[in-house]
C-alpha cells in the first residue's frame, strides 16, 4: 500500500545561504531513504528573524510517496517535520503483526533518544 504525505520542514540558523542548503540537503536525503519516492519539492527562501541580529529562517514544503507505514512511522522519527498530513490513502487497515511492528520500531527509537 502505496501513501502519499505532505510535510513541511523548518530550519533556522545563519547566514541565510546556509539555511536554504541545509533544508536542500534535508530534503535529498529523505528522498534517498529506502521505500520514499520524492513527488514535489519547494524550497522557500530565507527570511531575516526581526528579532535578531543575524538569524534566518525557511521552510520546505515536500510531498511524499512512502512504500509503508514503516516508512511514515520513519520519515516523523528521524526528520522530525514541523507538520505532516497523510493524504493518502483516506483509510488504513492493520494487522496486529503490522502494528507490532510498529509499535516495536516505535519503542527502539525511544530507547535510542532515552540512551542519548
Amino acid at each position: 500500500m502505496k501513501l502519499q504525505v505532505n510535510l513541511i520542514f523548518e530550519i533556522m540558523g545563519r547566514p541565510a545561504e546556509h539555511v536554504k542548503q541545509s533544508l536542500t540537503n534535508l530534503v535529498m536525503k529523505i528522498a534517498s531513504d529506502k521505500g520514499v519516492r520524492l513527488v514535489s519539492k519547494e524550497i522557500h527562501e530565507p527570511v531575516k528573524i526581526e528579532t535578531s541580529k543575524d538569524l534566518f529562517s525557511s521552510f520546505a514544503e515536500v510531498s511524499l510517496e512512502l512504500d509503508s507505514i514503516a516508512n511514515y512511522l520513519q520519515i516523523i522519527f528521524k526528520y522530525m517535520p514541523a507538520h505532516i498530513e497523510l493524504v493518502r490513502p483516506e483509510e488504513i487497515a492493520f494487522t496486529n503483526r503490522d502494528l507490532n511492528e510498529m509499535a516495536n520500531a516505535l519503542v527502539q527509537k525511544m530507547h535510542q533518544y532515552d540512551a542519548i
